[in-house]
Parts: structure tokens; sequence; C-alpha cells
């Protein structure tokens, strides 16, 4: 027997589906209090929630462990994880909630930005350390040399 939450979702998920999925960007600051495994856990977490709703997250990279503008929750430091997606438009309300309420204490902030013009889309080699697998096993990949 089906519940109604299950039977609403069915049904969100196939308005989802019929939409056109949209390019967007993620950037999230998580808790410097988490080890790396955590923090690959919480990002696999966004993933099933994006493919929930028909959407995908490209291999996320790891901009490493950085010293904050201005201090969250009295923490100065904190991970740096950035993404590219696709997914549905309808799904943006859906996933910031999920950031904001449910990885609450995991995710201090997040940026979710649409891609306007794929042609803009550059990857931010400048920031990059590698990617978000690599740092959690401990094999990053070395900064790119600077002309």
């Amino acid at each position: 027997m089906t519940t109604m939450q299950d039977t609403v979702k069915e049904m969100l998920r196939g308005r989802y589906h019929r939409e056109k999925l949209l390019k967007y960007e993620l950037v999230l600051i998580i808790n410097p209090d988490y080890s790396m495994p955590q923090v690959l856990e919480a990002f696999q977490k966004i993933e099933s929630k994006v493919q929930e709703y028909s959407g995908s997250l490209n291999p996320a990279e790891y901009w490493g462990f950085r010293t904050l503008a201005y201090p969250i929750h009295k923490r100065n430091k904190a991970h740096y994880v950035y993404c590219t997606a696709q997914f549905n438009p309808s799904c943006v309300k859906e996933l910031e909630r999920f950031l904001s309420v449910e990885l609450h204490g995991g995710i201090f902030r997040h940026l979710i930005l649409k891609v306007q013009n794929e042609d803009l889309l550059v990857e931010p080699t400048m920031l990059k350390q590698s990617s978000l697998t690599d740092a959690v096993n401990g094999t990053p990949k070395a900064a790119p040399a600077v002309s």
C-alpha cells in the first residue's frame, strides 16, 4: 500500500522529468569539523537528491580547506566544493531546502547558479586542487603552474 507522500513524490517525479534540464553551478561551503570521507558522504547525499528528480551532477572539484571571509558559526575555515550539474528548474527550490534544512549542520553556505551561456562556463583551473574523490583518497593533483 502506497502512502499519500509516495504518490505525491511519483507525481512530482513525472512533472520534473517532463521539463527541460538546465545547467547549473554549485558551490558548497562545508563544515570544517567534517573529515574528507564525511565531505564525500554529504556530496553523495546531494547527488542522490538531484538524481531523485531526474538530474545529474558532474564530478565535484575539491577547492580545499580555506579561510572564510568572515566567521560562520564561530568557524574561520571550511571545505569548499564546486561542481556543475544538470537538473530541472523546478528542482532548485527542493534542492535549496534540502541543503539548508536536511544538511543544516554540514553545509554552512551554498550557491546554485543557472548557467546562462555555456560558452562562459569554464573550468576554474586556477582554483582547482583535485577531484573530490582524489582528495578523499589523499592523492591531490599538483596546482597548475602560473606564468
